[in-house]
């Protein structure tokens, strides 16, 4: 997958360069590196996201074409509708998708994921 550097950049930066120092009373102690990975429910957890899930559809094929218009997904939030005229067609978008966000740790809750062919 491929993500622009000037937005991995100062991204990378901000967490490579976080610090912290504890006063405790009237000590305080030497600069602690924060180490940690951004999380759901941080503040540019839902950006990133959002983009790394947009970077990784554009790698899918459409399959439908209705008016001029190719569409092989829907996505809105952290949902995803696949379009297509067929269950293979379907199931190679979903693996492709899924194979893409796994190499990056992302992976499928397959609790709320449901194939439904309209024929």
């Amino acid at each position: 997958m491929i993500i622009p550097e000037s937005i991995i950049s100062p991204l990378r930066y901000c967490h490579d360069n976080s610090y912290v120092c504890i006063k405790w009373w009237s000590h305080i102690s030497d600069q602690l590196a924060i180490r940690k990975e951004v999380r759901q429910g941080e503040v540019l957890s839902p950006y990133i996201f959002k983009f790394v899930l947009a970077t990784c559809l554009k790698h899918l094929s459409s399959t439908v074409f209705s008016l001029y218009i190719s569409l092989s997904y829907i996505a809105y939030a952290e949902n995803v509708v696949f379009a297509s005229f067929s269950s293979r067609g379907l199931a190679q978008n979903f693996r492709k998708l899924s194979f893409l966000l796994s190499d990056i740790g992302i992976s499928f809750n397959m609790g709320n994921c449901e194939l439904t062919c309209f024929y």
